[in-house]
Formats: structure tokens, sequence, C-alpha cells
């Protein structure tokens, strides 16, 4: 995936990944000092709790977005252990 703004604006904008883009907005360093809530060390460690996963749609998007269907297809296909159907 690229730093590209461009890029990184629309799928800030967009409704359906915004928060994949939240998560790690609270991460940031702008240099400057800022008011914090009373709870935001409680909500950076509930976003970083979700950083694993955002990664994961994250990769997918670039994905979808690069046209590299074979990969996200290897990505959704479930692993297969010793229960599963047909084993």
């Amino acid at each position: 995936m690229k730093l590209a703004p461009d890029y990184w604006s629309v799928i800030a904008e967009d409704e359906r990944t915004a928060t994949l883009v939240a998560l790690f907005t609270g991460f940031m360093d702008i240099g400057e000092p800022c008011d914090e809530r009373d709870d935001a060390n409680t909500i950076r460690d509930e976003h970083a709790a979700l950083i694993p996963c955002a990664l994961v749609g994250m990769r997918k998007l670039a994905l979808m977005r690069e046209d590299k269907k074979p990969a996200l297809r290897a990505m959704q296909t479930g692993k297969t252990g010793r229960n599963a159907a047909g084993a």
C-alpha cells in the first residue's frame, strides 16, 4: 500500500473504511501538545487491540485496488484442519 495522501483521503472519507484509518490516528504524533479526554488511554488500548484485524482488512483493500484476485482468494481460504468436512 502506498502512503499517498490522495489514496488515504479517499479511504478515510469512505464510511466502509474510515474505521480502519481511524484506528491509527490516535497513535500519530503531530508534534504539538493537545488536550486529551480522560479516557484517552482506554480508547488507545481498545484501538490497539483492533490493529491486527485492521491490518488484514487494509491488505485486502490493497489487493482489491490492485486487482490481485488470486491473492485475495488465498487470504479468504480458511485453514483446513483435521475436523474439516470431507476429511
